[in-house]
């Protein structure tokens, strides 16, 4: 496995492991789009890693719909009820149970057919412009290391 100066793609990482919560996090975090990862870094995440987890985020939003629809009250015409921006539930144990079913689906974990890409920090330039929060947002996906000595 020929390995990139800043980029690697390491035999004996294990795969990605991503509950549903973190890929709907990552995907809507303008990090995991950061231009100043390394290109190989952009072009293993944009090119894989994204697109499984769009499909993971579609089928979560999906399957959040059902439950909270499938708990709410519903008009007269059969769909959910919404006052002031928000679903009625009537009893409002309902409410709660909806909020338990939607925390156990985020809950669910998913492995991704691929290793985490490595990136090593004391090779990037200056210009590196990412924060220790969207670092930290992009673990799941990204491993960040730093070799002795730099």
């Amino acid at each position: 496995m020929k390995k990139g100066k800043v980029v690697e793609m390491p035999k004996k990482t294990g795969n990605i492991k991503v509950t549903n919560g973190e890929a709907v996090n990552l995907v809507n975090n303008p990090a995991f789009r950061n231009r100043q990862l390394p290109v190989k870094a952009r072009y293993w995440l944009g090119t894989h890693i994204a697109d499984k987890l769009r499909k993971i985020v579609d089928a979560v939003s999906n399957e959040r719909a059902k439950i909270i629809e499938d708990l709410c009250v519903k008009d007269e015409k059969g769909a959910p009820k919404i006052e002031k921006g928000r679903y009625v539930f009537d009893p409002p144990e309902k409410e709660l149970e909806a909020d338990k079913a939607v925390k156990e689906l985020y809950e669910i974990e998913n492995t991704l057919p691929w290793p985490r890409v490595v990136v090593d920090i004391g090779q990037l330039n200056d210009s590196f412009d990412m924060t220790a929060s969207d670092m930290d947002a992009c673990r799941p996906l990204i491993e960040f290391t730093m070799k002795e000595g730099k």
